[in-house]
């Protein structure tokens, strides 16, 4: 059964729609066939973090009637298509976000997972989301006006028949005046299913228009999306090793996720000896050079 799921945020510049790419990505990686619909239609983002903007076909067209949905799916890696939301705002202004449940009841039945990228706080657009959504995971920042506009959020979710299934707190930076994951849970009455730390790592994959999941997947921002998808799939996630990282620690029976084999031993010391022997002679050159 396919699971419906809206990402919300109470309050804009809280890193929702760069979580959403990356976690597309990782329950792409986990074998989940994934559709990216990107709901936000007055300030769309998704396909940049994606790297792919420009597309000529949009969720706009859509929604005004003028074009399929199957034209406006796009591929983007094995297991996950892309939906953009247009950049028109003459499109825009004639857009009826009330038929976004029924686009999402049609790509329902296409993949395992729907992710809905919803435009910031309760507006009718976010409203329009919620209500065609089942489900939806809150991504907030560890302060005190993020976390009311979470529960805000929440309370609309609820009235719109949408479970509020976790919360991600986004960009941790352990520092005096945070509010406290306890409080925030308690606040919201939902549970924490990633903590996400401020990450150089990200931010520079923003920059770069590069998904996080492809340009470093070991990040520790990374790694705590990739809790999400783990939480999501209902695997058990396993901190990563030292080496490849996380496309090894989500699940070692996994393709990607197989350890490699230890190198032969015998063939370890013969490699060994061949740079000593490489090393003495480098040396002797230089010895030679000096006393001419």
């Amino acid at each position: 059964m396919t699971r419906t799921i809206a990402i919300v945020s109470g309050k804009g510049g809280v890193g929702k729609t760069t979580i959403v790419a990356n976690l597309g990505l990782a329950l792409a990686s986990l074998g989940k066939s994934v559709i990216l619909l990107d709901a936000d239609l007055d300030m769309a983002n998704l396909e940049l973090a994606l790297d792919m903007a420009g597309r000529p076909i949009t969720m706009q067209e859509v929604l005004t009637g003028e074009s399929t949905i199957a034209d406006a799916t796009y591929e983007v890696a094995t297991n996950m298509k892309f939906i953009p939301a247009g950049v028109s705002i003459e499109q825009y202004r004639r857009v009826d976000p009330e038929k976004l449940a029924k686009v999402v009841a049609e790509v329902s039945t296409q993949a395992d997972f729907v992710l809905i990228d919803c435009p910031a706080g309760i507006g009718r657009d976010t409203m329009a989301c919620l209500s065609a959504a089942k489900e939806n995971i809150i991504i907030a920042m560890p302060e005190t006006m993020s976390a009311v506009d979470a529960f805000k959020t929440k309370m609309t979710g609820e009235k719109m028949g949408s479970e509020t299934i976790g919360l991600a707190i986004n960009q941790i930076r352990k520092i005096r005046g945070e509010e406290s994951e306890r409080d925030m849970q308690t606040m919201l009455e939902a549970p924490i299913i990633a903590r996400i730390p401020y990450d150089n790592d990200l931010k520079i994959s923003i920059l770069e228009k590069k998904p996080l999941f492809t340009r470093k997947p070991n990040s520790p921002a990374m790694i705590e999306i990739a809790k999400i998808a783990a939480h999501l799939t209902g695997i058990e996630f396993k901190p990563p090793e030292k080496g490849p990282g996380l496309l090894q620690s989500i699940l070692s029976k996994l393709p990607f996720g197989r350890k490699t084999e230890k190198p032969n031993s015998q063939a370890t010391q013969s490699a060994k000896q061949t740079q000593q022997a490489t090393k003495l002679a480098m040396q002797a050159k230089v010895i030679q050079g000096n006393k001419k």
